[in-house]
């Protein structure tokens, strides 16, 4: 029979943390912004995400452009996102989610106040999760 020992320390980097379940789920969110804005910009269902109305506008070539180059931001945001969910280093998990927060903010002032929470919700909740966890 197998006993457990009731002092058995757990090794943090070993536990599922909080700020690496929210990393990844912010990674995830960016993951999806990455393929609606790189592979599928232009169609009705992204039209309607982004509150795009003339669609010939969206179809042009150079906002084709834009928007996978602002997919690839977000591919490699999403790349680090994992990657600090995956380490549990709290210098990624605060760069990363850092980053994505920044960039909430300034959608948020420029684009729609929404998008502070929609984009940067779960990396808002990472970092304070990450600041008592650390």
């Amino acid at each position: 029979m197998i006993k457990l020992q009731s002092k058995e320390k757990i090794n943090p980097k070993m536990a599922v943390l909080p700020s690496s379940i929210f990393s990844a789920l912010s990674g995830t969110e960016h993951l999806y912004i990455m393929a609606l804005e790189m592979f599928f910009w232009g169609t009705p269902y992204v039209n309607r995400i982004f509150g795009l109305k003339d669609t010939e506008h969206a179809n042009h070539a150079s906002t084709r452009a834009m928007a996978a180059n602002q997919g690839l931001y977000n591919g490699l945001l999403s790349a680090g996102l994992f990657w600090a969910a995956a380490t549990a280093q709290p210098e990624l998990v605060f760069a990363f989610n850092g980053a994505v927060i920044v960039a909430a903010i300034y959608a948020g002032v420029t684009v729609k106040p929404k998008l502070l929470l929609l984009q940067g919700g779960l990396s808002i909740v990472a970092v304070a999760t990450a600041a008592f966890q650390y």
